[in-house]
């Protein structure tokens, strides 16, 4: 099933509204294995730019979000960029919260 309501929590996370906590890491799991399965690692890797800001992350939670509620599957269209973004993002949130 499509994480809209880990992404929805991600984008709060991300704009500070919601602090760090067991939500947050659910939202994180939920979104690294949904996309992680979802997406070949290498075409997603090969995406993902060097540095991505907060506004990027914004960005393109709100677009996948936005685009779950059209017809058709979630992330029919979607760009590996956009779900690069996003698997980097929840990936050195998890790294920085597990190792400090």
């Amino acid at each position: 099933m499509f994480p809209t309501s880990a992404l929805v929590t991600l984008l709060s996370f991300a704009r500070g509204q919601t602090p760090w906590g067991k939500p947050v890491f659910d939202a994180l799991i939920e979104v690294v294995v949904y996309f992680g399965q979802t997406f070949v690692p290498a075409e997603v890797a090969g995406a993902v730019p060097e540095e991505t800001t907060e506004d990027d992350v914004i960005t393109a939670i709100e677009s996948i979000i936005a685009g779950s509620e059209d017809e058709g599957h979630p992330i029919a269209g979607v760009s590996p960029f956009v779900v690069g973004i996003i698997l980097k993002f929840a990936l050195q949130i998890l790294l920085k919260k597990i190792s400090g």
